[in-house]
């Protein structure tokens, strides 16, 4: 075959295939967050002689005329399809200024000279002007400097004595608290104060093990999340000016300690009859979340968008997926989960009564935003209430029910089957919380007490051993 009847073979070929992709991918419209699953791509450069592959996605969108690249800051795709459909939505409403309004906003005046003015000698970096360094240079998503943030504040504000305020988290009453933690200079705190405020947190819990396993616990939660904000690669190496050492240079976690689940202190059973007996009723919307948390697992985010269309009735079966209100955790998180039939029979007779789309009814619509929020708030802290009286001591009692689906697995199935069940990224992760009792081995010495046949050692005669 001549070469060139050969490659014009090929590109045949490749022009099929794009044809057929582009025939797939217009399967949705744009409206549709999976038009824009397939869509959202990491960019590559080229440095050092090395194709690159950048950590966030980014998608490129053409309306009338200009074809644009946008950066979405997220390394999840999920997020990214959801920002990249939300983005378009905008572009249509209002054009390029209005998507550049909500999605790019533009950088403070004369940030050029602020900046340069923070690494100027005489006046010394704030933490408050670190975090907006940060989040002009778009170093890490929004909403994950939204999450951490608030974990850096705390620190400072005790290490410095700062009172807390009840209402520090609130958009206009916590501003002048946090105004005061964000004027503290960088160079204020060392590690040795880091080090110094782990042990003075963990030291509250005295000789009781099991506040002292709690502090431990939340202490190096607590650090995990504002140390993200000091990462090298991702953050430092962007930002020379500065000053090192930082307040988490060299800072340790502590010890891990146990964290495997043992209970709640009331058994499955009992607990889901009374769920049954004081909620279907009357509350039903509390008896929703509490079985969609013990009997598949969902997390409380995951309960609170979960909609009607999810259900299988004929299969038996809930569908674990992104919507447009909500991007998963992970992409492990997404699944198909079977419902026992008994739970699905209270589940087919609420559909019959619904009065919208969402499983969990609420007067709150669903909201985008960068802090937690949940529509059926009031469903689960009235739960929570109720699984308190129940005798759940647990910090998070909602959570403690996946815990409860996931222990039952493990004692059925085995620890791999319930590291499928509950969505997570990795079996070593399931094995941090849960202890695998399918396989139970003992010495067998019971035996001897309960009378059956025991095989004795073989005695040795001393003298003729001897002889």
């Amino acid at each position: 075959m001549k070469k060139a009847e050969q490659k014009k073979r090929i590109t045949n070929a490749y022009a099929e295939a794009s044809d057929n992709q582009s025939l797939a991918q217009k399967t949705y419209p744009k409206t549709d967050v999976r038009y824009w699953r397939e869509r959202v791509y990491k960019p590559v450069t080229a440095r050092g002689g090395a194709n690159l592959e950048s950590e966030h996605f980014a998608v490129q969108i053409q309306y009338r005329g200009p074809r644009k690249t946008l950066g979405l800051q997220t390394a999840n795709r999920e997020e990214a399809a959801q920002k990249a459909r939300r983005m378009y939505l905008d572009l249509t409403a209002g054009g390029w200024d209005l998507l550049f309004q909500r999605h790019r906003p533009k950088p403070s005046e004369n940030l050029d000279q602020k900046e340069t003015s923070l690494c100027s000698e005489k006046e010394p970096i704030t933490f408050g002007q670190y975090i907006e360094l940060i989040r002009s240079r778009n170093l890490i998503a929004a909403r994950t400097l939204d999450g951490y943030v608030p974990r850096l504040r705390r620190i400072i504000a005790e290490i410095k004595g700062i009172k807390a305020n009840p209402k520090r988290f609130a958009a206009k009453k916590g501003k002048a608290w946090r105004d005061q933690v964000d004027a503290v200079a960088m160079g204020a705190i060392t590690p040795g104060d880091v080090r110094q405020w782990k042990r003075r947190w963990i030291d509250k819990a005295k000789s009781n093990e099991l506040l002292r396993r709690q502090y431990t616990i939340s202490v190096n939660s607590t650090l995990r999340q504002a140390k993200g904000l000091f990462g090298e690669r991702k953050i430092l190496r962007h930002l020379p000016e500065i000053p090192r050492p930082h307040l988490f240079e060299g800072v340790e976690y502590e010890p891990r300690v146990d964290m495997k689940f043992y209970g709640v202190g009331i058994d499955a059973p009992t607990l889901l009859r009374r769920a049954i007996a004081e909620l279907s009723q009357k509350r039903r919307e509390e008896c929703k979340a509490f079985l969609l948390a013990i009997a598949i697992g969902l997390r409380r985010k995951e309960a609170d968008h979960l909609m009607w269309q999810s259900f299988d009735f004929m299969a038996g079966t809930v569908q674990v997926q992104p919507t447009e209100h909500y991007a998963l955790k992970t992409r492990e998180s997404a699944a198909t989960l079977v419902l026992d039939a008994e739970i699905m029979e209270l589940f087919k007779g609420w559909h019959a009564q619904r009065t919208g789309n969402f499983v969990i009814e609420s007067d709150r619509p669903p909201r985008d935003v960068g802090y937690h929020y949940y529509r059926a708030d009031r469903v689960f802290n009235s739960l929570v209430k109720w699984l308190r009286e129940q005798g759940i001591t647990a910090d998070k009692p909602f959570h403690s029910l996946r815990k409860i689906f996931g222990s039952l697995i493990v004692e059925r199935h085995g620890i791999f089957a319930a590291s499928s069940a509950l969505r997570h990224t990795s079996i070593e992760l399931t094995n941090a919380y849960y202890v695998d009792r399918t396989v139970r081995t003992t010495s067998g010495l019971g035996s001897v007490l309960s009378g059956a046949s025991v095989e004795e050692f073989p005695r040795t005669n001393r003298t003729s051993a001897a002889g």
